[in-house]
């Protein structure tokens, strides 16, 4: 519907001009969402990377930062579409109600209304919340839903999870260690891989972990926790 208002209030206005500055604002602010690379640090560079090179841009690498840049220029752009509509169509007093109804119909089907809140619970799994208290664990393989979230409640040092600035060098060495983990043949040899690459434990899910005991022998102790 925004896009819809932008395109037919062009039409309509005679200044088209004015759209400009707002449209290839918003153009430059989304290719800077699309991050340093595109196709993996192999693959193409992005405006972004170079952005990302000079003093003081170097932790501008969350895409929400440019897009919620790019809606406000794109809301801009829509508010002069809508102006010349109602400037060009005087006899449709309606008009600007209309269009209020297509957005929120929109809304609700992107985004539906939840029967019963809260839609979903922001709580760090309980058996991370038991890793906090666990001695000699300081290293953590996450593979559960909210590693970031889980990693604010143990504390611990995360490996393989969602931190937006993680430096490359780590992320790489982070994907070399979980490709050649997966690649190994059975459960005693991965255990074992953990610990000499200094993993300590392997939170599975909210209630359900593995703490790891021996390097020599891949020995392991589960940890199950109620919620």
């Amino acid at each position: 519907v925004l896009l819809g208002v932008i395109v037919l209030g062009c039409f309509a206005s005679r200044g088209r001009r004015v759209f400009l500055p707002w449209l290839v604002t918003a153009a430059a602010m989304l290719v800077l969402a699309l991050g340093p690379f595109v196709g993996g640090e192999e693959g193409v560079r992005m405006p972004a990377y170079w952005l990302q090179q000079l003093p003081g841009f170097r932790f501008m690498t969350n895409h929400w930062r440019w897009s919620a840049a790019a809606g406000v220029c794109l809301c801009a752009a829509a508010s002069l579409g809508l102006a010349a509509l109602c400037g060009r169509y005087k006899k449709v007093p309606w008009l600007p109600a209309l269009i209020g109804a297509l957005l929120v119909i929109e809304m609700v089907a992107l985004f539906p209304f939840p029967l019963r809140k809260p839609l979903w619970s922001a709580l760090p799994s309980v058996a991370a919340q038991k890793l906090r208290d666990e001695e000699g664990v300081r290293a953590v393989l996450d593979v559960s839903p909210n590693p970031k979230l889980n990693q604010m409640a143990h504390g611990k040092a995360l490996v393989g999870g969602w931190l937006p600035r993680l430096p490359a060098a780590a992320e790489r060495l982070s994907r070399a260690l979980l490709e050649e983990f997966h690649a190994l043949p059975d459960n005693p040899a991965k255990l074992k891989f953990l610990a000499e690459h200094g993993i300590d434990a392997v939170l599975l899910g909210p209630t359900e972990g593995l703490v790891i005991e021996s390097s020599a022998s891949g020995g392991f102790r589960r940890l199950v926790v109620d919620r």
